[in-house]
């Protein structure tokens, strides 16, 4: 391995254990943030008035 590839593999992975070190911490905060990401990029490709906010709502769940 090239000493450039070694430099970016421990720079991966320093950044990964320190993203899991943050999430650990504050993962009551980033829960929201990270579930309005995902559902943002869920519904960005669906059709204009079909956005369906609850599936389980004629069951009174959620």
């Amino acid at each position: 391995m090239t000493p450039k590839l070694k430099w970016f593999g421990g720079f991966i992975l320093a950044f990964g254990i320190v993203a899991a070190g943050v999430l650990y911490v504050y993962f009551d905060e980033a829960v929201p943030i990270i579930a309005m990401g995902v559902n943002y990029i869920r519904y960005m490709n669906a059709p204009k008035g079909n956005y369906v906010a609850c599936k389980h709502a004629q069951l009174g769940v959620g």
